[in-house]
C-alpha cells in the first residue's frame, strides 16, 4: 500500500495492490481533518474505458467492492469522467476508486467547494 498527503495534509490518498491478482487497482481517498459532506472523483475521459471505475465508500484503509451510496452519479464534464455521491467523506469514513489499472491522475474532493478540491497525479511509472 502507497500513501500521498499534499504538503498541508489536507487528504489521504492510499493505493491498495492486494487486489490486483484478481485484476483490480483501488485507490482510497479522504479527508485528513474535517469532512466533504458531498464528494466527487474525476478522471480523463480517455482513461475511463480502460481502467473501468466505479466507486464505493467504508471504513477507512477498508476497501469494500460494493456499497451502498446516497445520490451517487457519473456524468461527462469538460473532457472527464466524473463520479460523485452525497455521502459524506471524514477521516474515519473513505472513498476507493476500483479500476483494472491505476488512472494517471485524479481530481477529488467537495463538490462545488474550490478550497476542497485537490488534484493528484500517479507517480508511479
Amino acid at each position: 500500500m502507497t500513501t500521498y498527503t499534499d504538503d498541508l495534509e489536507q487528504y489521504v490518498v492510499k493505493l491498495h495492490h492486494e487486489f490486483e491478482d484478481s485484476g483490480k487497482c483501488v485507490v482510497e481517498i479522504r479527508p485528513r481533518a474535517g469532512t466533504w459532506p458531498t464528494f466527487f472523483c474525476a478522471m480523463p475521459m480517455d482513461e475511463k474505458k480502460a481502467t473501468e471505475p466505479h466507486m464505493t465508500r467504508g471504513p477507512k484503509d477498508i476497501p469494500i467492492d460494493k456499497a451502498y451510496m446516497i445520490n451517487n452519479k457519473n456524468y461527462e464534464e469538460n473532457g472527464k469522467w466524473v463520479m460523485s455521491a452525497e455521502n459524506k467523506a471524514s477521516p474515519a469514513y473513505s472513498y476507493f476508486l476500483w479500476c483494472k489499472e491505476f488512472p494517471t491522475h485524479l481530481q477529488f474532493g467537495e463538490i462545488g467547494n474550490p478550497e476542497k478540491t485537490f488534484s493528484w497525479v500517479n507517480d508511479l511509472d
